[in-house]
């Protein structure tokens, strides 16, 4: 027994010491650099999430040296359990309580520590831990004595060896099992969408052969929302309502719509005036409304929408993070329905389509011509938009705050745009600090996170800059105001652009090292986004030519701020595929003034020859004709007029 405990112990010090190690030294760099704020509320938290599961992970290595014959088989079998609990579903294992030692993702915000995850990994690590103790009972009943070593003869011998004591603990820690398992079970199947990715896969094609053919039907357009959003923090649940106003600008009579329900939404319900409800795919997130009569052209009617957002429970992976405790950020997605089919949720890859018999290629790839010739395009909206959340914290959204008050026990703030905006949206609610500049009649707010300040007058600065230089040229504001607001790490993004606010995560922007090298990352990522609010595209029909100027303004504006280069480019008639644009700022994103002049001449030529031919198709076509208030080939002027000939943008 001593000689067991002795290995066992060993050979669970081996993960503890080498994440120690990593941590200690990792510590002392960061003192002898002058960072005394060592963060062991962080740091120590941290370092348990991930040495447990190795300590698991060991303990199996363990059982299976004592029980398998054959060490080399024993150690092949841990190397099996290790791929098991990291990615189950290369051996067809897919459900989470039978990949041994798997734990949800656990990553830390300042906004919100490690959230939700804690209670999910605690859950996990019971189930886990009694696994364990079956599997130390085990090997401590087949572990090797005298000169009879086989397995069968160790079998025979485990009632004994275990004694009455050994059964007691077998007969506790099988109790003990059942009971996790009949409570962890359901609560984790209440959070799991899909038990895989064919599962996941399969309900997409299945979306697609149901509904495709309600892409090519016209539908009214969502010209304004007023919604309403009531937080419950604690419980990481919203709850929303609200009310649309639909519009029928297609010209012809509408006598059906498909409603498309947020895809993770609860309770949810829609009425809507003048229409009946004739089909409910709950699997789909489908409704089908019939009206009766048809809705005549110019014709309007009310949408009104209720449903929740619950993000609570026991979660097997890294839980959603769209309502969390500090840092809630929602966007129109999660927030009301939408109109007719929504072609990203169709397969791309060739091999997937075809092994679910899918013929034709996916609408997202079809060229711009095809796409327009659908009635699909989103109008863009005026928003009023209500949110209540804790009283401690700070709720940023577009448009103006029009009234903020207090009602059983929350802060409530209502936002409202002037003018039409993108049908992309949303909102962030946490506890902020706000620091505002002004120059040249426009301000530039930035909401952040109360530690996070270091970085703030150089984003306010990067910001107002990218203002002043790119304006002239995609053109002015649609406010005098500007919001740059720090989201929590975990969003997957870089950044965001929104009409008159952009979503910067902490980690891309607010906590990067001082600027060190010949690219100034602030500038480049807000400047980049910058040029998207001021662009004004409708990207969902012209991503390609949208993505070019986009990628153009970013390079041409970190150019002029950092080396006042000189650039002249002339187009010539080279192809060019999309993704160049990305090699060559991997390949280039470090470079000094002459080079970055020689290496981006040949490709910028290129890149404006493939943004003018989009640009003047895209004014050609009447998509955006009655679907898109504020589009017309006026906005598409100064981008026309820059790349039609000659030098495209003279930077001096």
């Amino acid at each position: 027994m001593v000689r067991m405990l002795g290995k066992l112990t060993a050979l669970l010090l081996l993960p503890v010491i080498l994440l120690a190690t990593g941590l200690l030294t990792g510590t002392i760099i960061q003192a002898a650099l002058g960072y005394r704020d060592l963060r062991l509320d962080v740091l120590l938290p941290l370092f348990w999430y991930l040495t447990f599961p190795l300590m698991l992970f060991a303990v199996a290595a363990f059982a299976l040296q004592v029980i398998v014959p054959d060490r080399w088989i024993a150690m092949l079998g841990g190397i099996m359990v290790a791929v098991l609990g990291m990615d189950g579903t290369m051996l067809g294992v897919n459900h989470p309580m039978f990949r041994y030692a798997a734990f949800p993702v656990t990553p830390f915000s300042d906004f919100d520590g490690f959230g939700a995850a804690p209670r999910s990994f605690a859950a996990f690590a019971a189930w886990w831990t009694t696994v364990a103790g079956l599997l130390l009972l085990v090997s401590w009943g087949l572990w090797r004595h005298g000169s009879d070593v086989t397995l069968r003869s160790r079998i025979a011998a485990f009632p004994r060896m275990v004694g009455p004591a050994g059964g007691r603990i077998a007969t506790s820690l099988l109790v003990l099992l059942v009971a996790t398992a009949v409570w962890l079970a359901p609560a984790v199947a209440r959070t799991i969408r899909f038990p895989d990715r064919d599962a996941q896969l399969a309900n997409r094609a299945e979306y697609e052969r149901s509904y495709r053919a309600f892409h090519w039907l016209p539908h009214p357009a969502i010209v304004a929302a007023r919604i309403t959003v009531d937080l419950e923090l604690a419980d990481r649940r919203a709850g929303i309502n609200g009310e649309l106003l639909l519009v029928n600008n297609t010209g012809h009579p509408v006598d059906s719509i498909m409603v498309a329900i947020p895809r993770e939404a609860a309770a949810a319900t829609v009425v809507m005036d003048g229409a009946t409800v004739v089909g409910r795919d709950p699997e789909h997130g489908v409704l089908l409304l019939v009206f009766a009569p048809a809705m005549a052209p110019d014709d309007s009617a009310r949408l009104t929408f209720s449903h929740l957002i619950d993000r609570g429970g026991i979660h097997a992976d890294a839980p959603p993070r769209d309502v969390t405790g500090n840092g809630t950020r929602l966007m129109s997605s999660a927030m009301m329905p939408t109109l007719g089919y929504r072609p990203e949720l169709e397969l791309q890859e060739a091999r997937d389509r075809k092994a679910r018999q899918l013929t034709g290629p996916p609408l997202v790839r079809l060229r711009a011509s095809e796409v327009a010739a659908a009635r699909g395009g989103a109008a863009w909206l005026r928003l009023d938009l209500s949110v209540g959340t804790a009283p401690e914290q700070s709720v940023v959204a577009q448009g103006t705050l029009v009234a903020r008050w207090d009602s059983a026990g929350k802060a409530w703030y209502r936002y409202r745009t002037a003018h039409e905006i993108t049908p992309v949206f949303g909102f962030l609610s946490a506890v902020l600090t706000r620091q505002s500049v002004s120059r040249g009649g426009i301000t530039v707010e930035v909401w952040h996170h109360p530690g996070h300040g270091v970085n703030v007058p150089r984003i306010a600065e990067a910001a107002l800059r990218s203002v002043e230089v790119l304006s002239p040229r995609l053109g002015a504001l649609p406010d005098t105001m500007l919001r740059v607001v720090e989201v929590p790490r975990w969003a997957a993004f870089g950044a965001m652009a929104l009409s008159g606010m952009i979503l910067f995560p902490e980690s891309r922007g607010f906590l990067v090292d001082e600027e060190t090298g010949p690219v100034d990352l602030l500038l480049r990522r807000i400047g980049h986004e910058v040029a998207h609010g001021l662009a004004r595209f409708a990207v969902e029909h012209h991503i390609e030519a949208h993505a070019i100027v986009i990628q153009l303004v970013q390079v041409f504006h970190v150019e002029r701020a950092r080396a006042r280069t000189r650039i002249h480019l002339r187009p010539k008639p080279p192809d060019m595929p999309i993704r160049e644009i990305h090699q060559f700022r991997s390949a280039n994103g470090r470079l000094g003034r002459s080079e970055l002049r020689q290496s981006c001449r040949g490709l910028f030529d290129r890149l404006f020859q493939h943004a003018r031919i989009l640009l003047a198709e895209s004014t050609r076509e009447p998509w955006h004709q009655g679907n898109t208030p504020g589009i017309s080939r006026a906005i598409y002027a100064p981008y026309l007029a820059a790349v039609a000939s000659g030098p495209a943008l003279r930077i001096t």
